[in-house]
């Protein structure tokens, strides 16, 4: 049988940007990285391969702090907890195939090495899916398509180096991008580890049932007010910051109001969360009140949380005395003289955003 193999669950990972200027890692640090990874997952120094101290690119070398080879998922995010709790940079690394220096240690970070994350978990020749770990190479997964009689869309002529990640991380496209598309045409689902050490899922529908039962549960959110009498939110933080974000806010709420009752979703990938907030579990509080108090309350937590109090709904007449939750007063006097220079008379929907000069 010829099919389509595509990559159903990748132990994949986001890092942070964060900078550090150490030159080496505490030893505290250090110690905890041996304890989650064993010996063998950790090398430092002259221990650390030249393999790993830079990529294809032809950028200048340089050697990480730490080499950290996890070999599970649940290692990568204990690792990215303990870095990130450091404030210590992480640097992923996959086949070192790239072209970019993308793979290249940036000063005083560890490489994440995920070669030794080089499962094939699962082949399903009848559902035409795969499942791998983000270290596998591109070869060992279409050997192991080719052993269940099928194939995959996509090959490169670094397949006996290139990881399953990298490709992922990179989009790739390949020998059979016409026919089979890019990685993420190919790709049904992802296992993400955040910079903060939090794992995530992400499921895309495997038939046009599935697809049609998932944008149920996404638009059985128009019936909300049938059920309550929400007070709404949509508002864009940090991917990663989300669902701590949510925990906090629905924390807040408890706290001034114990019988407080709020759902959460949204469109994750692009940071956009949507909370609703039910006025009636307030107490005995006329709705415009209810509403202002919790507003205050949640937009004061975005703006904690360097977010915005708008995803894609708009700023219009609603959230006009809330803008400043989002935008510095420097950066709300160039939205002005902006307006201002395009619509000098505020013809053009007069008081929206800003008020007329």
């Amino acid at each position: 049988m010829a099919a389509q193999f595509i990559c159903a669950r990748i132990g994949h990972t986001m890092f942070t940007n964060a900078r550090s200027s150490m030159t080496a890692l505490p030893a505290c640090l250090l110690d905890a990285l041996t304890d989650t990874l064993g010996a063998d997952g950790v090398d430092t120094g002259d221990a650390i391969a030249p393999h790993h101290h830079t990529d294809w690119s032809g950028i200048e070398p340089r050697r990480p702090l730490a080499l950290l080879r996890p070999a599970s998922t649940a290692q990568v995010a204990r690792v990215l907890r303990l870095c990130h709790a450091h404030r210590v940079p992480v640097v992923p690394q996959g086949g070192m195939t790239g072209l970019a220096g993308g793979a290249v240690p940036t000063p005083g970070a560890v490489a994440l090495s995920l070669e030794r994350m080089n499962a094939i978990e699962n082949t399903d020749a009848i559902a035409g899916a795969l499942t791998c770990q983000a270290g596998a190479t591109l070869q060992a997964v279409q050997e192991a398509a080719q052993a269940a009689g099928c194939g995959v869309g996509m090959d490169l002529g670094a397949r006996g180096s290139c990881q399953i990640g990298g490709n992922l991380a990179t989009n790739a496209s390949g020998n059979e991008v016409v026919q089979f598309g890019m990685m993420r045409e190919q790709t049904l689902g992802l296992e993400v580890v955040l910079a903060d050490g939090t794992v995530l899922d992400a499921v895309l529908p495997q038939s046009k049932a599935q697809a049609a039962a998932l944008w149920h549960l996404r638009e059985a959110a128009a019936e909300i007010p049938v059920r309550m009498r929400p007070i709404n939110f949509d508002i864009s933080l940090p991917l990663q910051a989300i669902g701590e974000f949510a925990e906090r806010c629905v924390q807040a709420l408890s706290a001034r109001w114990p019988s407080q009752h709020s759902v959460r979703f949204g469109h994750l990938g692009d940071g956009n969360l949507h909370l609703s907030t039910d006025a009636w579990t307030l107490g005995c509080m006329e709705f415009d009140e209810a509403a202002q108090a919790v507003e205050a309350l949640v937009y004061t937590l975005v703006a904690q949380a360097s977010g915005s109090v708008s995803a894609e709904h708009g700023i219009g007449l609603h959230k006009k005395p809330y803008l400043n939750a989002s935008r510095s007063p420097a950066e709300v006097a160039v939205m002005r003289a902006i307006k201002q220079a395009l619509d000098p008379l505020h013809l053009l929907n007069p008081g929206k955003v800003f008020d007329p000069a």
